[in-house]
């Protein structure tokens, strides 16, 4: 997993700190954080080359934002996932809602591998990781 790069994408600060505190239990050393969907946006067309290679391997994207939620975030990197430096990447939403229509939504999106709770354990965080890679 230490080979693994992650980027989280959260606006609330305590979050990020306690996904990230779980990422390097799980043994995740590389890990990069944005506080808003529009900053990791910014972030990933300054670093993302077509070939991937500074690319995360895995984004960790919060689902309620202020300005931009995780879904609007997707809808407007669809381009960089299907032909741009995001192809490999794979995304799992982090949420603290159990909302139904959350679920469904992400299922118009094909990078979208997983769902994670807020409030996971890390072993649950593991075992995600686990079943992805």
């Amino acid at each position: 997993m230490n080979l693994l790069k992650v980027l989280v994408i959260d606006d609330s600060e305590i979050d990020r700190f306690i996904l990230i505190r779980q990422l390097k239990k799980a043994g995740v050393a590389s890990i990069q954080q944005q506080p808003s969907a529009a900053d990791a946006l910014s972030y990933l067309k300054a670093v993302c080359s077509p070939e991937g290679d500074a690319a995360p391997d895995l984004i960790i994207l919060d689902v309620n934002m202020p300005k931009m939620s995780g879904f609007e975030f997707l809808e407007s990197t669809q381009e960089m996932f299907a032909e741009g430096g995001l192809s490999q990447c794979i995304v799992v939403m982090y949420s603290a809602s159990d909302e139904p229509e959350e679920q469904l939504k992400v299922k118009k999106f094909p990078m979208v591998k997983g769902f994670l709770a807020k409030g996971s354990t890390p072993e649950q965080v593991q075992n995600l990781l686990t079943a992805l890679f």
